[in-house]
């Protein structure tokens, strides 16, 4: 699924929009603090969830992919459970 770009950047410029007023009613105010916070960590956030999301992704694409090989003999199980996990693939390197 993709994710059509003006409604991205329609959703950016909001934020940061959001972010720059928490900000600047914060001189005055003690609560646009906690949103300008909520704001910057909840973006933190969102860029995690997008990085465990394409991990898992790559993974799949791996396993799907890599299935014919095994069963032609291409590569070994051995090797296919180093290429399959991230982290075996570190710790082989």
């Amino acid at each position: 699924m993709r994710f059509p770009f003006h409604v991205a950047l329609g959703g950016s410029i909001v934020i940061h929009a959001v972010h720059n007023v928490s900000t600047s009613l914060a001189s005055d105010l003690c609560w646009p603090v906690l949103i300008s916070l909520i704001n910057d960590w909840g973006g933190v956030l969102i860029i995690l969830v997008i990085v465990f999301l394409s991990w898992d992704r790559e993974r799949s694409w791996i396993v799907q992919e890599l299935d014919d090989e095994i069963r032609a003999g291409t590569i070994s199980r051995a090797e296919y459970e180093i290429v399959a996990s991230y982290w075996r693939r570190i710790a082989t390197q």
